[in-house]
């Protein structure tokens, strides 16, 4: 009988082990992902940027805010054991709320979400290092950017790293971070240096594996998603991309979402080129905080891959409650945000159609509005020989959004107008490359079609032929002349240097306007496209 039973043990001992190691060994995680909030604190509409209304309150169609979003990531953490929450860049520049406090309320708020790191971002720099330099240190948790050289500012220096070791659940996660090379080109970037990403983060990595022995290593950071899927493509030991700044709607399945179609699966899986056999996840959401990334991986815990992973955005709609101890705090401080949403900024006669379906097709009074706008302050802002100094300013049709009924302009309208709270820049570039950015203004043209890219404009005369080929649609232009006593329209000729005004995210090649960084002859970063005198 003994023998029988030593037999029997042994025999479902073995059988246990036949299984592949990895049945033993795997470990899960839960990551949660923000990116390009924007300071948005409150509620915002269902296309995720406009503002909740009290009749959008009384249906439920009201949205994120941070005090629904707090709430949602508690959630997570209390259902899930082994949970990390990471924000993706721009969390600075946005609404009234940060012009008012000036991102010291931002602060207290992703303290009290106790992210465990975060990346930093196109418009985290919009007012400059000195600024983001006092929002990073009243942090409680690590922000990143491996490719960032701050020898030349090294307050900032001070308080940035490149990678942080995270212990869960006794395992260790390795995180590093990266912000786009472009940025110093077109954000107020001071005298940093940001380097190459794909080197910077392969050092690291390598850094991580070789004398942290870390094998489960994520990148979070802010570039566009191309850039982003050549990231977790070409950096060898990446299991993990987070990244903002493309404005992609990833979900797998059946989107809850009644506005928003999504533009891809969740997440994305990149077959990196070192190893087919390999899987890294790339993620990203929405901006303005609509949703909550949620990402559900499962590592080899001996050699860090990831096994396999599900999960998907989490919409903060009425069905999440709002955290009732940070809704206060909201109240507490609202006062004089409110106080500036009404100040009147502007009046219309009119109308001002800034609906996409019109202004991504075709120019629109909202969008020649904006324009106008930007043209008029260089020009009566300067002295000049002659009449003005700068002949044109353009804006791409997805840099506003929403219509403006007539009467007072606000500057809650404006804020929710222009939600992005771009940096006017002041570009010097020659006629020919002026017409090639005008002729890509019209190559993705389709019939009943809106287009990001489409040039709204001031100080420009253009005329179409829609039924060519594209590259081959710009059939005249012509624009204000400034070496005039009386302004009038001339052709842009190839040869000559022309001024032109646009925001930060057109002259950095956003929307595919990579002709203006590659060709311009000079740049003036000016002021934000809306200001609090």
């Amino acid at each position: 009988m003994a023998i029988f039973t030593s037999i029997t043990v042994l025999g479902i001992i073995a059988w246990i082990l036949s299984f592949p190691y990895v049945a033993l060994s795997n470990w899960h995680l839960t990551v949660l992902h923000t990116n390009d909030i924007h300071a948005r604190l409150d509620e915002v509409g269902p296309n995720g940027i406009g503002p909740c209304t009290e009749e959008l309150k009384n249906d439920d169609d009201c949205f994120g805010g941070i005090a629904r979003l707090i709430s949602a990531t508690n959630a997570v953490r209390a259902e899930e054991e082994n949970v990390i929450l990471l924000n993706a860049g721009d969390i600075l520049q946005g609404p009234l709320w940060y012009y008012v406090y000036q991102g010291s309320l931002t602060s207290r708020f992703m303290n009290m979400m106790s992210y465990n790191v975060t990346a930093i971002g196109q418009h985290d720099f919009d007012f400059g290092v000195e600024k983001l330099t006092e929002f990073v240190q009243n942090l409680t948790f690590p922000s990143l950017a491996c490719n960032i050289d701050g020898s030349a500012e090294p307050e900032f220096a001070a308080v940035i790293g490149c990678s942080q070791i995270l212990t869960v659940d006794e395992e260790r996660v390795g995180v590093v971070g990266f912000t786009d090379e472009s940025y110093a080109n077109f954000s107020q970037t001071g005298d940093l240096v940001i380097g190459s990403i794909v080197e910077s983060l392969q050092e690291e990595v390598n850094r991580l594996m070789e004398e942290e022995n870390v094998t489960k290593i994520i990148a979070v950071g802010h570039t566009s998603i191309d850039n982003a899927m050549s990231i977790a493509r070409t950096v060898r030991g990446l299991d993990l991309v987070v990244t903002g700044g493309s404005a992609v709607f990833l979900y797998t399945g059946e989107s809850p979402d009644e506005v928003i179609e999504p533009t891809g699966e969740y997440p994305i899986v990149i077959r990196p080129d070192y190893d087919p056999e390999r899987m890294v996840l790339l993620v990203s959401v929405l901006p303005f905080g609509k949703y909550l990334g949620r990402i559900n991986v499962t590592f080899d815990d001996i050699t860090g891959e990831v096994l396999s992973f599900e999960g998907n955005p989490i919409l903060l709609d009425s069905s999440v409650d709002q955290d009732a101890d940070i809704l206060g705090e909201l109240d507490a401080y609202r006062g004089p945000v409110d106080a500036l949403s009404e100040r009147k900024v502007g009046y219309s006669l009119v109308p001002l159609d800034g609906s996409f379906e019109l202004c991504g097709r075709r120019e629109c009074n909202l969008g020649n509005s904006l324009a106008d706008s930007f043209l008029n302050y260089f020009l009566s802002n300067e002295s000049f020989p002659y009449w003005g100094d700068v002949n044109f300013a353009v804006t791409n049709s997805g840099g506003f959004v929403g219509s403006f009924q007539r009467g007072d302009l606000t500057f809650g309208d404006l804020s929710y107008i222009i939600p992005f709270g771009d940096i006017l820049h002041l570009i010097e570039m020659k006629g020919v490359h002026v017409l090639e950015m005008l002729e890509f203004s019209v190559a993705g043209f389709e019939p009943g079609v809106g287009r990001f890219e489409f040039l709204q404009t001031a100080g420009l005369r253009l005329t179409y032929d829609l039924s060519k080929r594209p590259g081959n649609r710009l059939v005249s232009a012509s624009t204000l002349c400034t070496m005039c006593e009386i302004p009038r329209f001339l052709p842009i000729n190839e040869d000559t240097v022309y001024k032109f005004v646009t925001n930060s995210y057109t002259a950095s090649g956003g929307d595919g306007y990579v002709v203006i960084p590659e060709n311009l002859i000079s740049r003036t970063r000016g002021l934000c496209n809306y200001t609090i005198d």
